[in-house]
């Protein structure tokens, strides 16, 4: 399934880099909330992280010519964001903490809808068992948050995943191991 939908992406983006404006749109919708969640793990303002991807998506329809048809989309798009995003925050001298409370949400909700697929959960015990996931999640460290929100929120790729966080794919592997292996061990029934 991951396979097909980058396959569609990657039509999407050479289909844009030939003047489909239609391409362009999609492939706007498509990273749009993904985009939009992970600058939320950086910064508070929202409307801030709209127009820092508003003007990302200006940048990529104003430069298409010059852009590569054979490129990881997700990392080139993740890092031009997280440098605007960055760019925007230091110009403006508003440096913020993570907005931790949205992205664990997010991760939470994505872990936990594993779990209910794999098992019966009656809503009482879900309700405690995403509270005190959301609990865990957040005493991770946050490179640990950040890999588990990009391999499973925003569902890249470890390639994907290693150029935006710029560390080597055994690293990512090995952060989200650990990630995976706290939240059992703490999680796990007394």
């Amino acid at each position: 399934m991951r396979g097909e939908i980058v396959d569609t992406i990657k039509q999407y983006w050479r289909h844009f880099l030939n003047g489909d404006d239609e391409a362009f749109k999609r492939l706007y919708d498509h990273y749009i909330d993904t985009l939009f969640g992970w600058g939320c793990r950086y910064c508070r303002d929202e409307e801030t992280i709209k127009d820092c991807i508003q003007e990302l998506f200006v940048d990529l329809y104003t430069y298409r010519k010059r852009l590569c048809a054979e490129t990881d989309i997700d990392a080139y798009l993740f890092v031009s964001f997280r440098r605007k995003l960055a760019k925007q925050l230091k110009r403006s001298r508003d440096l913020q903490t993570v907005n931790e409370n949205f992205a664990v949400e997010q991760l939470v909700e994505q872990l936990i809808e594993e779990d209910v697929e794999q098992e019966t959960i009656r809503e009482e015990e879900s309700r405690r068992l995403m509270a005190a996931l959301k609990k865990e999640v957040v005493e991770l460290p946050s490179r640990q948050q950040e890999v588990l929100f990009l391999r499973y929120t925003s569902e890249l790729s470890y390639d994907s995943v290693s150029k935006i966080m710029k560390i080597p794919i055994p690293t990512c592997r090995t952060l989200l191991s650990r990630a995976l292996r706290q939240l059992r061990k703490r999680m796990k029934p007394a």
